[in-house]
């Protein structure tokens, strides 16, 4: 789907710029347009190669910043002049003025603007959203010791957009709740693993607070998952793909494989009985969605991130796009079919460019309550 929406984006834009190009007929304004229609393939050759393969690494800084200046600004500037030209000269053929002194200016003052205007978002210094807290209570179909308390963060990105105040926010979050566990919920870096070695000050607390414990998510592939997992490990971070980790109260918790990645299919399962059900920490709430149902009947909740809350949530609209099932976005739910309750949060971090509209970054804080015995 995503090749689909990216492969339609080209085609509209070049679309676009083929209508300015007729257009704009001065040869200093098709200059300009053949350093933007140059410069913004090459933009998209490097998004496309970098999105569906293992060199995010390699990509110098320089180009990641390109990649967004040009998907985000450059090509829907170059498309809505050259689209609405193209819709007014069909609907009112009779109005097609020739290319004037005026229409230059426009253009061209047009295009400074967008240059002037694109950076403002790509500031790291942008303003920081508090973390919110949002609190469940879920019930563990057998008898516990004691409850157990968990705090799940999800959706770092760790990169360029990632505020370092964050860090703070969630150390003082960790002292206040005291959890049994922190969980990551895959997503930990946006595209380079050497992020982990950059915050790996901030992230070693996090073992000294509590015990913690990751699962993989699909951003973590663009970045090599089995070094982002030895990474974490070396911080002292249980990393858990398709396997099951006994916490407290003998609580088995499977640590999922990334959906998108690696699919649906999970040998953890096998291991698991009705009786004792698991806990799934897994990074994409599809998979919960696409269980079997004697897969499900092995779990008493699941615990998932990836949609960041949709990011944009339009007033009286709601979430305009997300990368899951649009019906799961943030909160608690309970599945029709199976009754399974599913927890999603909002993430910390940004996909794309740092913007959130009514969808604070969120924590969850999680109590897991033992069967009451008569």
């Amino acid at each position: 789907m995503i090749l689909l929406i990216k492969l339609f984006l080209i085609l509209t834009w070049l679309a676009g710029v083929f209508v300015v190009w007729q257009w704009a007929r001065a040869s200093r304004i098709r200059k300009l347009l053949g350093l933007a229609i140059g410069g913004g393939l090459l933009i998209e050759l490097i998004s496309l190669v970098a999105y569906f393969s293992y060199i995010g690494n390699a990509i110098p800084e320089w180009a990641y910043w390109g990649v967004l200046l040009g998907v985000f600004f450059l090509n829907p500037w170059v498309c809505l002049i050259g689209l609405s030209r193209f819709v007014k000269n069909w609907f009112w053929p009779h109005r097609n003025i020739p290319f004037s002194e005026g229409r230059r200016e426009f253009l061209l003052s047009g295009l400074a603007l967008g240059a002037l205007v694109s950076p403002i978002p790509l500031l790291k210094n942008h303003r920081i959203l508090p973390l919110t807290i949002q609190r469940s209570i879920i019930n563990v179909p057998y008898a516990l010791p004691e409850p157990v308390t968990l705090i799940f963060i999800s959706d770092l990105h760790l990169g360029n957009f990632f505020p370092i105040a964050y860090f703070d926010q969630l150390l003082q979050i960790l002292h206040n709740e005291a959890p049994d566990y922190l969980i990551l919920g895959g997503d930990l870096i946006d595209y380079n693993h050497q992020e982990i070695d950059t915050y790996a000050p901030q992230i070693s607390q996090w073992p000294a607070c509590c015990e913690t414990l990751a699962v993989i998510g699909n951003h973590d592939f663009f970045g090599n998952p089995m070094v982002v997992a030895s990474k974490l490990e070396r911080l002292g971070v249980r990393v858990l793909r398709d396997q099951i980790y006994h916490i407290k109260g003998g609580i088995p918790l499977l640590g999922a494989r990334d959906f998108l990645w690696e699919g649906h299919h999970h040998v953890s399962f096998d291991y698991l009985t009705p009786q004792r059900p698991a806990l799934m920490i897994s990074h994409n709430p599809d998979l919960t969605l696409h269980l079997k149902p004697w897969e499900r009947e092995r779990l008493f909740a699941s615990i998932c991130g990836h949609t960041h809350g949709g990011q944009i949530v339009f007033p009286g609209i709601g979430v305009i796009f997300t990368p899951a099932d649009k019906r799961f976005t943030r909160g608690f739910y309970q599945l029709a079919e199976s009754g399974l309750p599913m927890m999603i949060s909002a993430g910390m971090g940004y996909a794309g460019l740092p913007i959130r509209l009514n969808c604070p970054p969120d924590v969850l804080a999680i109590k897991l309550e033992g069967k009451k015995e008569l």
